[in-house]
């Protein structure tokens, strides 16, 4: 709007509120949708804002329009992971994310935490869970690791020597977020099963 005089009345009435003489305004669209929109004003006289000036106006609102619908993906993407965090961590049953080139522990979910209250982010899984200093003789993710696609899914019936019980071991392979495959381990106590027969 170069002359508020030659504006709509609700427009003149807003310009006046806000005490404008001239105003230039672009609106942030995001996914289809308008955000709001990003205005200059010039609150000393009417003026005509030049084809440059207008360009810089417009190519900023993009870039805000950009960082903006980055930041509301990001958001959606931390909701997303928090809720997936949350059913994990309701879960009766053990659920941990190996990286199978390392051995670390990458992800525990709270029943493994209270489980094995000394195992960390980072550890290697055979001490966090079995305390030894070298991968386990009887080591499921080798084993799975060159076992067929097919495979996913498969149970093993573990005894853990360090809490005494029998555990059903289900083991998958994922994509993580660095797009490599890592193991997804699901554990149940079944020594109640494994006592009873």
């Amino acid at each position: 709007m170069e002359n508020k005089e030659r504006a709509p009345d609700f427009v003149q009435e807003f310009v006046n509120h806000i005490s404008a003489q001239a105003m230039v305004q672009c609106a942030i669209p995001i996914n289809g949708d308008y955000l709001g929109y990003i205005g200059i004003n010039d609150c000393r006289a009417p003026r005509k804002f030049s084809a440059e000036e207008k360009n810089i106006f417009i190519t900023a609102t993009e870039i805000i329009s950009i960082f903006l619908t980055n930041k509301r993906i990001e958001q959606e993407k931390e909701k997303y992971t928090d809720a997936l965090s949350s059913i994990l961590n309701h879960m009766q049953s053990s659920v941990y994310v190996i990286n199978p080139q390392t051995f670390k522990i990458i992800f525990m979910n709270q029943k493994t935490i209270e489980l094995f209250p000394d195992a960390k982010i980072g550890h290697n899984c055979y001490t966090a869970f079995r305390k030894q200093n070298a991968p386990c003789v009887d080591c499921f993710i080798q084993s799975a690791e060159s076992a067929s696609a097919e495979e996913n899914g498969k149970t093993l019936q573990i005894y853990n020597l360090q809490t005494g019980k029998w555990i059903g071991t289900c083991i998958n392979w994922i994509k993580w977020l660095d797009e490599q495959q890592y193991c997804l381990i699901n554990c149940t106590d079944i020594t109640k099963f494994k006592t009873d027969l």
